[in-house]
């Protein structure tokens, strides 16, 4: 983008009300939940696979950027998909 992270960071809180890390991980997370609808089979996977699939570093801080976003634990958002293939 050939400019500094002090400016992209700025430009996002300006007009997004987020800082970089947090516009990163909203759309990871969001990827994740697409992913997840559109690919029922992935419910199978482990967590660590669908972090990394999501580009965290880790599962736990996925765990905990997911259950912050969406209000809810990854476990029950399984639980509910796997009643609606059913």
């Amino acid at each position: 983008m050939d400019t500094n992270t002090k400016y992209i960071n700025y430009v996002l809180k300006e007009h997004r009300g987020k800082t970089f890390s947090e516009y990163i991980n909203d759309l990871r997370i969001k990827y994740i939940l697409e992913y997840l609808h559109n690919n029922p089979e992935s419910l199978k996977y482990k967590l660590t696979h669908l972090s990394e699939l999501a580009g965290f570093s880790s599962h736990s801080y996925f765990t905990k950027v997911f259950t912050k976003k969406t209000k809810i634990t990854h476990q029950n958002l399984f639980q509910r998909l796997k009643k609606k293939i059913r």
